[in-house]
Formats: C-alpha cells, sequence, structure tokens
C-alpha cells in the first residue's frame, strides 16, 4: 500500500491502497503510520478533509510528533484558503494550523487576514503582532497599518508604513502611501499658510 502511494500510476491505485490500509488499521489500529500513510492516500485523491481527519487522530495520540504536526498545519492552512466566502471556517483552520506550527509566521498572517474580514480587530492585531516577532517584512507591517487604522489608531498606522517603507521602499502600496502622504502633507501645508495669513494662528499651528 506505501509503494502504491509513494508512485501511483493512477487514482485506481490509490483507492487500493487506501482498501489495503482500511484493513491494515482494522488489524493494528495502534499503528500511527498507517494512518499518516492514508492521510497522503486521501492527498492524491483531493480528499483533504479525510487527511486531515487522519492526521488529527495521530496528533491527539502523540502530540509530540512534529512531521505530523507540520503537514497537518500545511492542509488545514490549506483548507483556509478554500473557504473563501466562509470567512469563520477560514479563521478555525488557519488558526487551528498556527497552533499546531506556531513558528510560521504565514499562518498567523492568514489568521490576521480573516479576523479583519470578520472586524475583529484586536484578534487581527494581536495575530500579526505574533507574526512580525517571528518574522519582519514589510507586508506584514503594512497589513498592521490598515488594521491600526481600522481602529481609528492613525499615527499607530503611519509608523507602520514608514517601518515597511525602510523594509522595502519600492513596494507598490509603500510608495501609494508616501505620494498619497506627500499630497495631504502639501495640502495642509497651503492651509496653514493661508490661515496664517488670515491670523488664526491656532489653526496655523
Amino acid at each position: 500500500a506505501k509503494m502504491l502511494v509513494e508512485s501511483p500510476e493512477d487514482s485506481d491505485e490509490v483507492e487500493g491502497a487506501i482498501s489495503l490500509l482500511n484493513r491494515a488499521i482494522f488489524l493494528s489500529p495502534l499503528d500511527d503510520r498507517l494512518f499518516e500513510t492514508r492521510a497522503e492516500a486521501y492527498c492524491l485523491l483531493a480528499d483533504v478533509d479525510s487527511a486531515v481527519s487522519d492526521l488529527r487522530y495521530v496528533v491527539a495520540r502523540n502530540s509530540g510528533l512534529p512531521k505530523v504536526r507540520h503537514r497537518l498545519a500545511e492542509l488545514l492552512a490549506m483548507k483556509g484558503h478554500e473557504y473563501s466566502n466562509d470567512e469563520e471556517r477560514a479563521c478555525e483552520c488557519c488558526s487551528e494550523a498556527a497552533s499546531l506550527d506556531p513558528l510560521r509566521a504565514h499562518y498567523w498572517i492568514s489568521c490576521a487576514v480573516s479576523k479583519t474580514k470578520l472586524g475583529d480587530f484586536n484578534g487581527a492585531l494581536e495575530n500579526v503582532n505574533r507574526a512580525i516577532d517571528i518574522e519582519e517584512a514589510a507586508e506584514q507591517y503594512i497589513l498592521r497599518a490598515k488594521i491600526h487604522w481600522a481602529m481609528c489608531l492613525t499615527e499607530a498606522g503611519i509608523k507602520d508604513m514608514r517601518t515597511a517603507e525602510a523594509l522595502d521602499p519600492t513596494h507598490a502600496e509603500v510608495v501609494s502611501f508616501t505620494e498619497r502622504l506627500l499630497v495631504t502633507t502639501a495640502s495642509l501645508y497651503q492651509a496653514a499658510t493661508a490661515a496664517m495669513s488670515r491670523g488664526d494662528f491656532k489653526l496655523a499651528i
């Protein structure tokens, strides 16, 4: 069965391997390797749900298997991306993936994106902070800036964009932000000059 899974000729062989693995699991229900192999066979058939179920069983029995935890996290992240119209389920999958493999920054970013779409800005901020602690990148600071702005924390958002600019000055969103900031600055300067000429120094300041 393992040979058929590692180098299958077609889907019939994979289904045959799963049938053999089902019989083996019936005889040896505590052999984690059988569940791992069957999970990969399910993946070959694009049955991610069944693969996740098998790997969850292995992790539940033995949480100290990093290879299995990493693989399960990958599949859960894949499922999360498939739920483009169901952010709650996407968030659940990404959160589980991050808990299984907490040193992968992109899992935390996926959680942050889902929570942002759900309006959970505090949760999103917590997740993006975890990602930044693991790995600093312009994309992550840009996302945090947007979250800060959604929370009406303007100065914090600008600070994040400045950090993103230092990390990647050519990033499209950084360039766009800088251009908008220059336009806004010029407008404010003109307004301040006009107020000063009218003697309204408080408004000018």
